[in-house]
């Protein structure tokens, strides 16, 4: 990933190195290569971690986002021209709408996690599969085993649902 460029070049160099904005900023009318850093380095994150509901995905992305907000805030707005802070202002408001949206996207998964028992082991194998780790067959059979239980028992209880709101209703 691309996350280590400098802010500032008057910042001390052992926290300058772990900066997410570059330092061209300071001479580029607009906010070209910050924009474009925080693009690239978003959609690297994003495609690295693929699966809604991942806690190592909202954490990830979290903490990105997070980092260039406060980046953002510890720069001189006043000193920017006036191109530089149209694309500050619109990348912090990005920024911000992609945390809330994050925070709906959570709560929603929050609300159907008890029909998906199952997703956390999902996400777990995918997750792993996607690190190349090695799979082992037993354990990864018994997961398999354990998430058809699940299914099944939630097929039941839906069942069951929709049967005595029929029953009620008729």
């Amino acid at each position: 990933m691309i996350l280590g460029f400098l802010i500032v070049a008057s910042r001390p160099a052992a926290s300058a190195q772990n900066r997410a904005i570059p330092t061209s900023y300071a001479t580029d009318p607009g906010l070209r290569d910050v924009v474009e850093a925080f693009s690239t380095d978003y959609g690297s994150l994003r495609r690295f971690y693929p699966l809604s509901g991942s806690q190592a995905r909202s954490q990830r992305l979290g903490q990105f986002l997070g980092k260039w907000l406060n980046e953002l805030d510890a720069m001189d707005y006043e000193q920017l021209a006036p191109p530089a802070r149209i694309d500050f202002l619109l990348l912090k408001g990005h920024i911000r709408h992609e945390l809330k949206a994050m925070q709906h996207e959570e709560a929603k998964l929050a609300d159907v996690k008890p029909l998906l028992p199952f997703a956390d082991m999902l996400i777990s194998l995918e997750e792993a599969r996607a690190r190349m780790e090695p799979v082992e067959a037993q354990p990864a059979a018994a997961v398999l085993a354990q998430m058809h239980k699940q299914v099944e028992d939630l097929r039941r209880r839906i069942d069951a649902a929709v049967n005595e709101r029929q029953r009620r209703a008729g």
